[in-house]
């Protein structure tokens, strides 16, 4: 590991950023972008959110906020077996692979308008929990994690 230490600004994104997530359900959160100019970063940083997500010190102050590749890969296989009545929730795997991404930096998700992925299935008002959808959701699944290896 690097002896290069997280700046106040990385810190305080990493900190923004894990109180977002815990806001999703309360449909108040904020764009990356809107993180990282609250960070104190600039507008033109915050158009291109990955020249600090993917630095070397916001990974390390995301490890020192606890958000370890462990931790996320534990929580995120236990949400991907989540069920409802004893059939698999779909809807709930995918919110768990989705806060997953995002909590790595691997999406620049917007909540507000939806990501790419989100979006088809809310446009094209796919049920995941009905049985004729639940291939789709899979395979959507599969897509996102094979998608997120690759980057």
């Amino acid at each position: 590991m690097s002896t290069r230490q997280p700046t106040i600004r990385q810190k305080k994104a990493v900190e923004l950023l894990v109180e977002n997530v815990r806001n999703t359900n309360k449909n108040e959160t904020k764009s990356m972008g809107e993180i990282l100019q609250q960070s104190g970063y600039s507008k033109a940083i915050s158009e291109a959110p990955t020249k600090v997500t993917q630095s070397v010190g916001f990974q390390l102050a995301m490890e020192q906020a606890g958000i370890t590749d462990e931790k996320l890969t534990r929580v995120l296989d236990e949400g991907l077996l989540a069920t409802k009545q004893g059939e698999p929730d779909y809807s709930v795997r995918h919110k768990y692979l989705e806060t997953a991404v995002k909590l790595k930096g691997h999406l620049n998700a917007q909540p507000t308008t939806g990501n790419t992925y989100n979006t088809f299935v809310q446009q094209n008002n796919y049920d995941p929990n009905i049985p004729e959808n639940k291939d789709l959701v899979i395979d959507m699944t599969e897509y996102l994690m094979q998608k997120t290896k690759l980057e």
